[in-house]
């Protein structure tokens, strides 16, 4: 069955190529029946001038950093409203944290050696923006290469998420807000296998895990989908697309097929109901 949600991809306010306004086209020539933006601790997509047929197939979305025991944690936050005090403090706090992190990488990049020109003018919050960067001065070919070669976790403290709150501080926070759903993205990256450890995130109040993302092979797929039954959790998937040349898929065309996606808002108790031609409200 052919792609009806894509509830994970990214912009140009975070670390993606495509403008808010590219993403709504690539939306609208897709077969999308829903669809979340979920930029880096940014809500910034939702604060433009969107046309109301983006808004009818639209999931307010934000891909928080977070980190527990250790391990990063990407938590996707679903189902906000965009003037929630809670969630906005928040994400002044993680903004903070962001200029921080990428103020010391780029003080261990040039005491290395790295004589990186880039436009100084525009906000950098990402450590992807980073590798671009390494990218445009030749330092390396492409953004993953980036990655392997030179901004290597295990080898670059500066990379760390020490800075950002924990999970637990951040559910504390968002949990004062009514009706968000809370989702870890892409599990396979930290936590295939790690029964334990993703059985006491729920127990803190995540609502399920993004068992669809192009990372998974079948068995972490299977794994996943089968704690989210055992615990009844809600199961989500996307893209997670940054650009054409960054991302293996396109917009709209990996997440939840139909069945998945009334399977979801359901779960989820969200106020969508779905045909096979359009939207309900």
């Amino acid at each position: 069955m052919s792609t009806q949600a894509d509830l994970h991809m990214h912009s140009t306010f975070s670390d993606g190529q495509y403008s808010w306004k590219e993403i709504c086209k690539s939306v609208l020539n897709s077969d999308l029946k829903l669809f979340s933006v979920t930029d880096h601790d940014c809500i910034d997509f939702y604060k433009q001038k969107l046309p109301s047929e983006i808004i009818d197939k639209l999931l307010n979305g934000v891909e928080i950093t977070t980190q527990y025991k250790g391990k990063s944690v990407h938590l996707l936050v679903y189902n906000f409203e965009i003037n929630d005090p809670h969630l906005n403090k928040l994400l002044k706090e993680l903004n903070t944290a962001r200029k921080q992190r990428i103020q010391n990488i780029f003080k261990r990049l040039e005491s290395s050696g790295f004589d990186l020109h880039y436009n100084k003018q525009k906000e950098i919050t990402t450590s992807a923006e980073i590798a671009d960067i390494l990218v445009e001065n030749s330092y390396v070919e492409s953004r993953s290469k980036a990655y392997v070669k030179i901004l290597k976790h295990n080898e670059f403290p500066e990379l760390s998420y020490d800075l950002f709150p924990t999970l637990q501080k951040v559910l504390e926070i968002l949990s004062k807000s009514k009706k968000l759903l809370f989702v870890i993205a892409h599990p396979g990256f930290q936590f295939y296998l790690e029964t334990k450890l993703i059985e006491e995130m729920f127990e803190l109040g995540i609502h399920g895990l993004e068992v669809y993302h192009y990372s998974h092979n079948r068995k972490q797929r299977l794994y996943f989908r089968r704690l989210c039954k055992q615990w009844q959790k809600i199961v989500t998937g996307g893209s997670d697309f940054h650009g054409n040349s960054l991302s293996p898929h396109k917009i709209g065309k990996f997440g939840l097929d139909f069945h998945q996606l009334k399977n979801f808002t359901s779960k989820a108790k969200l106020n969508f109901t779905f045909s096979d031609s359009k939207i309900l409200l």
